[in-house]
């Protein structure tokens, strides 16, 4: 009984720590949100704020899938 009550205990601390929110993980993204819409207020590409926005976030942008439909007649 001691051993399955350790355990249900440890499982929910485990839980818990893993529901927290770290506090840094978007701590930059207003920041980096506010440049991309200055970007965009400035006329720029809407490509290369987001290219921006990502490298501001440290991240890669995300892939785009564009792809030409050829139907044929």
């Amino acid at each position: 009984m001691k051993t399955m009550l350790k355990t249900g205990l440890l499982v929910a601390a485990v839980a818990l720590t893993f529901s927290m929110p770290s506090g840094t993980a978007n701590a930059g993204a207003g920041v980096c949100f506010r440049a991309y819409q200055a970007c965009i207020a400035a006329g720029n590409d809407i490509a290369v704020c987001e290219a921006e926005y990502w490298d501001c976030r440290g991240m890669s942008p995300p892939v785009r899938i564009v792809g030409n439909v050829n139907r044929g007649n």
